[in-house]
């Protein structure tokens, strides 16, 4: 019996690791979490245009795309923090906030 308990308990650590590093590390498909509209990714129409539109997506756009920093904002004021290395964005608020983030077109 002690055998049979110790066994469903090392299943059960086991399991908890696989679903947490599944569902919680989401850094390889830069998958953003945006469940209330609090974030609006632009992406600009064309090399140079100064046109941009919101994209569908819910990741960063990838190869072609460079951040954006002196046009990305927030209506409330927060800072907004882009590591290029990491492909990840960081956001100092106290408080809710909507934030804009663009996405210059590189290449065609």
């Amino acid at each position: 019996m002690k055998k049979l308990i110790i066994l469903l308990f090392v299943v059960c650590v086991i399991s908890c690791a696989i679903l947490s590093q599944k569902y919680f590390d989401n850094s390889k498909e830069n998958t953003i979490v945006n469940s209330n509209n609090t974030l609006a990714i632009m992406v600009e129409t064309g090399v140079g245009s100064g046109e941009y539109i919101e994209s569908s997506k819910s990741f960063w756009p990838g190869d072609g795309y460079a951040y954006n920093d002196n046009l990305s904002w927030c209506e409330n004021g927060s800072n907004l923090i882009w590591n290029e290395e990491n492909k990840t964005l960081t956001l100092n608020s106290s408080l809710t906030d909507k934030c804009y983030i663009y996405f210059d077109l590189t290449s065609n």
